[in-house]
């Protein structure tokens, strides 16, 4: 199965939206997943095996982390606990739209959708962009 790249940065961006700490009345703090069936209806666009190859690859990297309820014949849900801070990391440098484009033109040279090659080029937009903006200050 291939890994959409497209699913990947919208399944983050949907899950940095999500609270999934919540402080109650009573000062307790509530822990809230997220489950795959709440994702896949806020995203329509992706069918349910897609998001489902996608959350277990971004947990595979350790971008989000996860808990895999199984059943007899494979695994029966998954809910996503929370991003981690490489999840974050990893966001941030395809969050911004033009950055993401950017990532896209670079991974049709390339022809490597995977992961590493995402935060790869995301990597090197951002070090660019940082040498001009200390270049031009100079």
């Amino acid at each position: 199965m291939v890994l959409n790249y497209e699913c990947v940065r919208d399944v983050l961006l949907y899950l940095e939206a999500q609270d999934y700490f919540i402080p109650t009345d009573s000062g307790v703090v509530e822990y809230c997943p997220v489950c795959i069936e709440q994702i896949c209806s806020d995203l329509p666009d992706y069918g349910e095996s897609d998001v489902f190859y996608t959350l277990f690859n971004l947990g595979q990297a350790g971008y989000i982390d996860t808990t895999m309820l199984d059943s007899d014949n494979g695994i029966m849900d998954i809910r996503v606990n929370y991003i981690t801070f490489q999840g974050h990391e990893f966001l941030s440098k395809i969050k911004d739209n033009g950055h993401w484009s950017s990532v896209k033109k670079g991974l049709s040279v390339v022809r490597d959708c995977s992961l590493s090659a995402i935060g790869a080029i995301a990597q090197g937009i951002t070090g660019a962009l940082i040498d001009s903006y200390i270049k031009a200050k100079r």
